[in-house]
């Protein structure tokens, strides 16, 4: 039998220490999450039925937020998960290094734009509008510890309510 001795036992635990403290490191910083912030804002056009003043007009071309709504960001493995926007349209939250794209809710759920029936719509053209995004962002590997305080800007484009796309002819919705 034989007996080992402390230093024997250390040279011998030394190396895989070490390949251990590898493993962990690239398993825990490598694959780490990073705070990520996105500003999501939208202009629509003047969509009332009076002639609007050009205060009007003009107010209708400034971004303002996309408030409280549940956008859903995808990664390129298809992983997807909703977020929803602050009062201010900020969406904060934490993501592992990569590519990703954001979706309204009703493209990535396949539904419609403002919740009627799918037959209002062509089938294909709506197919083709549920593969649009709002836009994509890259979060890079940082050290450890920093969080990019860097602000991804997006800006949705809406149109009014009877303009909305794929409506069949004769279904334009109308505002109440």
């Amino acid at each position: 039998m034989r007996h080992y001795t402390i230093t024997a036992f250390l040279s011998f635990m030394k190396p895989f220490l070490f390949i251990t403290s590898l493993v962990y490191f690239c398993l825990t910083g490598c694959t780490s999450t990073q705070k990520i912030r996105l500003q999501v804002n939208y202009k629509q056009p003047y969509c009332g039925g009076a002639r609007p003043t050009p205060e009007i007009l003009q107010d209708a071309e400034l971004p303002k937020p996309y408030s409280a709504k549940t956008v859903f960001i995808l990664s390129e493995n298809g992983k997807a998960f909703p977020v929803t926007t602050s009062p201010q349209g900020l969406i904060e939250t934490k993501v592992k290094p990569g590519t990703y794209y954001l979706a309204e809710a009703w493209r990535y759920k396949k539904t419609t734009p403002d919740g009627t029936p799918l037959s209002d719509y062509e089938t294909t053209c709506l197919q083709e509008e549920w593969k649009k995004s709002i836009g994509s962002f890259t979060v890079n590997q940082l050290k450890s510890g920093n969080d990019s305080n860097s602000v991804k800007m997006f800006l949705l484009e809406l149109p009014c309510p009877w303009q909305l796309p794929c409506l069949k002819e004769g279904k334009r919705h109308l505002p109440e």
